[in-house]
């Protein structure tokens, strides 16, 4: 379900704070010291939900296999995460003129999640195993066994370059979407692709290596963090990435989502976190520039 999932790591992250087991305002190191190494020391909770920890930019190419459960809880990503390094866009400002230190980090919030969760859980349990046991709504998942796996219906991919075709095709030779090259060329103005401006083009530049490096490798076939075959594929179904590889039904979607809508209580009336928690993920509301995305946005601690 893609970046549905960052929201279902939130209502995780969400129950913990619950039970007093993590405070959104703590450093990370708080609960993971190893988390603090070149210079990370001074991140916080709160900086990871809203995407401002400095994380977006993986510099590390993983083995898709350093996602399953075991090998998680072995910290082949934590260690991973330990390794880095923070980066910020030193030419991303809010209209203000304030800097910003939001960049949308795509893939790695659910992983550092994922780290601090099963730190502070009482049983030492991954977001995929407190889904499976503490919220347990039928068709929500993250990380499918070999029973579940059956159950979910593979996608399929339209080729980028039947896409292209289209959306330059006019009407009257039968063109099979909406989308034109009118719409493409507003959302590369709103996104500041065809800005001249130095900041956009700075900021471009060093976006690129985002698409361009590794993010997993597999024998010696490489993936990049917008490869769509990764994502359908059974190993990376079968592990743990919160942010972008979360599996479930429009239904059990819903019902999670009514967790939120009606301050922490499910569908059938129990009830996951409190209103005081409810309170917590929604104050402090930040509008910032994302340096990945280029434009303002509103972000809350749950999404």
């Amino acid at each position: 379900m893609y970046s549905s999932g960052k929201s279902i790591a939130a209502i995780v992250a969400a129950i913990m704070v619950d039970r007093g087991l993590l405070n959104y305002d703590d450093k990370v190191v708080t609960y993971w010291p190893e988390f603090g190494k070149n210079g990370k020391e001074g991140i916080t909770v709160k900086d990871i939900l809203r995407h401002e920890a400095g994380l977006a930019h993986i510099r590390q190419t993983l083995n898709v296999y350093d996602t399953l459960k075991d090998n998680l809880k072995d910290n082949a990503i934590g260690e991973m995460i330990e390794k880095c390094k923070p980066f910020f866009l030193n030419t991303c400002h809010n209209h203000d003129g304030t800097p910003s230190f939001r960049a949308y980090h795509a893939v790695s919030r659910g992983w550092i999640i994922n780290e601090i969760v099963r730190r502070v859980d009482d049983k030492k349990r991954t977001i995929g195993e407190i889904l499976e046991r503490d919220i347990n709504i039928r068709g929500i998942h993250c990380g499918l066994n070999d029973r579940d796996l059956k159950n979910t219906r593979c996608f399929g991919f339209i080729s980028p370059l039947w896409v292209l075709i289209q959306v330059l095709l006019p009407e009257r030779f039968g063109k099979r979407i909406e989308y034109g090259v009118w719409h493409l060329i507003k959302g590369a103005i709103a996104y500041g692709i065809l800005s001249i401006k130095k900041d956009n083009i700075i900021r471009h530049l060093q976006n690129v290596r985002t698409v361009f490096r590794p993010l997993f490798s597999k024998k010696r076939r490489k993936f990049y963090l917008f490869d769509p075959f990764i994502y359908g594929s059974d190993s990376l179904i079968r592990g743990e990435t919160p942010s972008v590889s979360c599996n479930g039904s429009a239904r059990g979607m819903a019902k999670l989502a009514s967790t939120v809508a009606n301050r922490g209580f499910g569908p059938d009336g129990q009830m996951f976190f409190s209103e005081d928690t409810w309170e917590k993920m929604h104050q402090d509301t930040k509008l910032a520039r994302d340096g990945l995305i280029g434009t303002l946005k509103l972000h809350f601690i749950v999404e």
